[in-house]
């Protein structure tokens, strides 16, 4: 392995970090341009219409993380599932179809023990046992898929923080009937902290913030938030991730978005 060209990979990831915290602390020590409290803000955002309920003042701690596309981690992985089942890759997403009908259950709880048993059978989902059931993401996709019935699992980071990006998702799509179609499985591989843990905003903030970009439209609904971690940038093919408040908004003509709020700086990310 080429040792400078690995030692040059880490600087380069350094030296965006040390711009991003640089850019981060000025923001965040220049003096307030208003001193208007949180708590009439959030009196505004009622006045507005838009609902949410008590938000988190808590200002907890994160991390910036590294991790690599699982594209090559999936590949070399494909020969444990069973035969069963049509697994094909594209890029860095995984597709896997059963050759045959499998019907998870009547219920909904029936089916989440029936998917719980598949991501944990290594012969049927790799590395199944590195994600968990996100209630919250499977609430938004199936406010936005096309399809019958979806039901969402995020890698894990730690025991209450996941990847809350696509990117490291497992997906399974169900019909009508509960009967399993397909699921497309994405991951982030050999995920390092760069740096040592620092002070994240609170949730109140956050939104707060989110507000004042305009983001949180006149009698919306904020349906609930998460704290997880999202991708920022791409660095010689590292993927760096940072904290981040996930929000769920949905607008008077009921369709719903996903804001997402860096937990470092308060700025929206896209």
């Amino acid at each position: 392995m080429d040792f400078k060209k690995i030692l040059a990979t880490f600087l380069a990831v350094f030296v965006v970090i040390d711009i991003f915290l640089a850019v981060q602390w000025f923001q965040l020590h220049q003096p307030a341009s208003n001193p208007t409290s949180s708590e009439s803000i959030l009196t505004e955002m009622r006045n507005d219409g838009i609902k949410v309920g008590k938000l988190g003042q808590t200002e907890k701690t994160g991390v910036y993380l590294a991790g690599k596309s699982g594209e090559t981690f999936l590949r070399d992985r494909l020969s444990t599932l069973s035969k069963t089942w049509d697994a094909k890759l594209t890029n860095d997403q995984l597709t896997v179809t059963p050759s045959r009908t499998i019907n998870l259950g009547k219920s909904r709880a029936d089916v989440r023990k029936a998917i719980d048993k598949i991501v944990n059978d290594p012969r049927k989902v790799i590395a199944g046992s590195q994600y968990r059931y996100d209630a919250k993401l499977t609430e938004y996709a199936n406010k936005t898929s096309t399809e019958s019935d979806v039901v969402v699992y995020a890698q894990k980071i730690s025991d209450s923080r996941s990847f809350m990006s696509q990117r490291a998702q497992i997906r399974f799509v169900l019909t009508a009937n509960h009967e399993l179609k397909s699921y497309t499985q994405s991951y982030v591989e050999n995920p390092q902290v760069l740096r040592d843990s620092t002070s994240l905003i609170s949730e109140e903030k956050a939104l707060i913030g989110a507000y004042q970009y305009n983001e949180i439209p006149n009698n919306g609904t904020v349906n609930w938030s998460e704290l997880g971690y999202s991708p920022l940038t791409t660095v010689h093919g590292d993927i760096i991730f940072v904290p981040a408040w996930i929000f769920s908004v949905t607008d008077p003509s009921d369709e719903t978005t996903i804001l997402r709020v860096n937990a470092l700086n308060g700025s929206l990310m896209k």
